[in-house]
């Protein structure tokens, strides 16, 4: 890619970057007013994941043009943008991360149709924002780079698909009825009313459900946690993980923590004070109260949990981590609570984690095995046709060989 339309971008974007909430309002009206079909991708499970339980404003689930918590995750998608604006000239680590990020889309019902409606959305969103700053350099410089982004994500959305299709292969080769009704092809997607439930795989302790009594405890002692605020907590728990187990610091380089970090702010090396874990963190706090809150539910919860775990395994995340996250959380637990973690609440609260993280780890071990089934496929197929190429080239095979006299 030319330096100039490089230059062009990365300063255009250094003027966005200070407004990307407005942006991201602006990007997804747009994005819905051009694929309204879209919407079905961002139901109420899924914004309930990013919105702010702290505040006094409802979700509305047909409101998509007030939406607090589309803004808090298109805001996400704005800066993934910057991230891989940032990244332009390192083409090769960019490449790898949007193949990344087109397999895990698949996941999503994302299509190449959609990622070609988004890109005149971003488009739109830059020149409202931008005004005079979006001159036709800038927005041809615009195309060029979204072209780039696009095509290289899509094509880790297809080699998804074409995996899939070969798990698919095989299961029909093994005179399985129905492969798309098995959970090692099946992928829950938010457009699907009717989606295959993630429930194979499960541990002895998925089957111990909570009792209503523990699932009461465990809400209400959340509630007064919470109020510490998501990143105090996340901050906590992932300081307490790190002293139980240093080599979890692993799991979190460089280029993970700048995605999380605060706008602005220069990512630091030392992860004490890092803003980046620590919002981090407050993502996976969010997430254990998504969990709580749906414990009323406990058919969806473990869904939502198996599939959580599948997407795990793209964060090299180890089984044995879940345990020193357990102690990680009750000591967070006791920080936030004092005198009120009594003794029956801490053994709530392990009751529960046991179950959250048997779910998890269900989907983990699961992705596991998918992939090591898909590195053996892969492996019979180059020997498949390394076979077949040895083959057609021995003289016995070869139409010009000729027969031996008689």
């Amino acid at each position: 890619m030319a330096g100039d339309t490089i230059d062009a971008v990365q300063r255009s974007w250094r003027l966005v970057e200070p407004k990307v909430g407005p942006v991201a309002t602006t990007f997804y009206r747009n994005f819905f007013s051009l694929a309204p079909e879209s919407k079905v991708l961002f139901p109420m499970a899924v914004r309930n994941r990013w919105r702010d339980w702290s505040s006094l404003e409802d979700e509305v689930e047909d409101d998509f043009e007030n939406s607090s918590a589309l803004v808090v995750l298109w805001s996400k998608v704005v800066y993934a943008v910057g991230g891989a604006v940032a990244g332009l000239r390192n083409p090769g680590k960019l490449v790898r991360e949007l193949h990344a990020l087109g397999m895990r889309h698949v996941a999503y019902g994302a299509t190449e149709e959609l990622y070609a409606k988004a890109g005149k959305a971003l488009l739109m969103a830059l020149g409202a924002h931008l005004g005079p700053h979006f001159t036709p350099e800038v927005e041809s410089a615009w195309v060029n780079v979204y072209d780039f982004i696009s095509s290289s994500a899509i094509c880790g959305l297809q080699i998804a698909r074409q995996q899939e299709d070969a798990v698919k292969t095989l299961l029909e080769s093994m005179h399985v009825a129905d492969p798309s009704k098995t959970l090692l092809v099946s992928r829950p997607r938010a457009m699907d009313a009717d989606a295959v439930k993630v429930t194979a795989c499960i541990p002895s302790k998925i089957s111990q459900v909570p009792s209503s009594s523990t699932i009461s405890t465990v809400q209400q002692s959340w509630a007064i946690v919470k109020e510490l605020g998501t990143a105090q907590i996340g901050e906590a728990m992932y300081k307490h993980l790190f002293v139980i187990e240093p080599r979890a610091k692993e799991l979190f380089p460089l280029s993970v923590r700048r995605r999380y970090s605060d706008p602005g702010e220069k990512e630091t090396d030392d992860l004490q004070i890092s803003s980046g874990m620590r919002n981090l963190f407050g993502t996976v706090v969010e997430a254990v109260g998504l969990a709580v809150a749906g414990l009323k539910d406990v058919s969806t919860l473990v869904s939502e949990l198996n599939a959580l775990g599948m997407r795990h395994i793209n964060y090299n995340m180890r089984e044995e981590l879940f345990a020193s996250g357990g102690e990680a959380l009750l000591l967070t637990l006791r920080d936030g609570l004092g005198e009120k973690l009594t003794e029956e609440v801490k053994l709530a609260w392990a009751s529960i984690y046991d179950f959250f993280s048997a779910c998890i780890i269900s989907g983990l071990r699961f992705a596991h095995e998918k992939q090591l089934l898909l590195n053996q496929l892969q492996k019979r197929s180059s020997e498949s046709t390394e076979s077949t190429r040895c083959s057609e080239s021995s003289p016995g095979n070869s139409a010009s060989a000729q027969s031996p006299e008689v």
